[in-house]
């Protein structure tokens, strides 16, 4: 499965209005190498998403400041053992709710709020919400593709850079 041309289109202009934004540009962004994507996908033996391979490429081990506003976990690094973690988590303290098999976790904060992705070998996958503060535990669509993922996390990033939130921070 490739990716279409329309949604390498989107990928690419996505990536231009972080530059525009002060998001991100060509200096502080760093892919996965073709290795590190096939390392993933071996260690949990499914194929990922192509949206969300592309944005390994792109962006998987640095992101600029896409997710630095809000202290989220996001880089391979924690890409590479969330899932596992977090199954381990889930069992440990005796969960009812199970991850599906073919889920992987691609955003965590607070070790108790989480993002996931279903990995089919399809094009793209929703992206779950998983709270573990909620009772009882249920995910829930937070955007119905990777891109429209990436889209809400551009935006709210954007907000910080232009109120000036990296500036105070110092």
């Amino acid at each position: 499965v490739e990716v279409s041309k329309k949604g390498s289109e989107l990928f690419d202009k996505l990536v231009s209005e972080m530059e525009t934004a002060g998001v991100a540009d060509s200096s502080n962004l760093k892919g996965c190498t073709p290795r590190q994507i096939a390392r993933l996908e071996e260690r949990y033996d499914f194929r990922l998403p192509v949206t969300f391979r592309r944005y390994l490429e792109v962006m998987g081990r640095s992101s600029g400041r896409l997710f630095t506003h809000d202290g989220l976990c996001t880089d391979y690094k924690y890409l590479y053992s969330a899932t596992d973690e977090l199954r381990s988590d889930l069992a440990e303290y005796d969960i009812e709710y199970k991850l599906p098999e073919d889920a992987l976790v691609i955003l965590g904060r607070d070790g108790e709020q989480f993002n996931f992705i279903r990995c089919r070998g399809t094009a793209d996958s929703s992206v779950w919400v998983l709270n573990l503060a909620d009772k009882p535990i249920r995910p829930w669509v937070f955007k119905r593709s990777v891109l429209g993922w990436l889209r809400a996390w551009m935006d709210e990033a954007a907000e910080a850079v232009a109120s000036g939130w990296y500036e105070r921070r110092g």
